[in-house]
């Protein structure tokens, strides 16, 4: 009986180390080498960072100019919305709406634009700059009615149209909180058509989360 009971722990010894052995290369197997991707894993987008949105309103004056026309050397009233999306402290992605419209309310420009903005450090006072690319309309009647007084025979048509729109931006970000922004940029918006007219102008902008939400 002794010596049975030595062949059956011999044996369960053996055992228990063939099931030791066993497992251990079917976990070597299934383990995931560094940088290995599982198949059904390829097409999933892990560890996402969500974005923090803001709602601006800005305003400022701006100047008009153009290659072929007198322009308005008084400062127009400009006046601004739109959103920007901060998808990591440096950058952010931006939908604007800007408009100017001089005092004599003879030129107008105004449009729609898509782009980004890069801010040069994550602290509360930071410089940046931005741009952008969409669609707006202009329209400046000033020399058509300034010829016109002076020679009738000289008058030309107002130069209005739609077109593609360029903008470009710098400045600072002051009191850059969580939630509240203050912008001061100086901006140029240009429109691709016709005079190529441009404005030139200073504007002053409030963002915060949910600005348009609290009217």
């Amino acid at each position: 009986k002794v010596k049975d009971r030595g062949i059956i722990m011999k044996m369960l010894k053996v055992i228990m180390i063939l099931a030791l052995l066993l497992s251990t290369e079917v976990f070597a197997k299934k383990k995931r080498k560094v940088g290995k991707i599982k198949r059904k894993d390829r097409r999933i987008m892990k560890n996402r960072v969500e974005s923090k949105s803001f709602d601006f309103i800005s305003f400022g004056p701006s100047w008009f100019y153009s290659l072929d026309r007198t322009t308005n050397r008084n400062a127009a009233f400009q006046l601004g919305a739109g959103k920007l999306w901060e998808v990591n402290p440096n950058a952010a992605v931006k939908f604007r709406t800007d408009i100017a419209v001089s005092p004599e309310f003879n030129q107008f420009l105004g449009g729609l634009g898509l782009g980004s903005n890069y801010y040069f450090n994550a602290s509360d006072f930071s410089p940046f700059i931005g741009g952008d690319l969409g669609m707006g309309y202009f329209y400046n009647n000033e020399q058509a009615k300034s010829e016109n007084q002076e020679n009738s025979s000289k008058y030309r048509d107002p130069d209005a149209g739609f077109g593609f729109m360029f903008g470009f931006s710098g400045g600072v970000v002051l009191f850059r909180t969580s939630d509240t922004h203050l912008l001061v940029e100086p901006n140029l918006q240009w429109q691709l058509r016709g005079s190529y007219p441009m404005t030139l102008g200073l504007k002053l902008s409030i963002a915060s989360t949910g600005l348009f939400s609290s009217f």
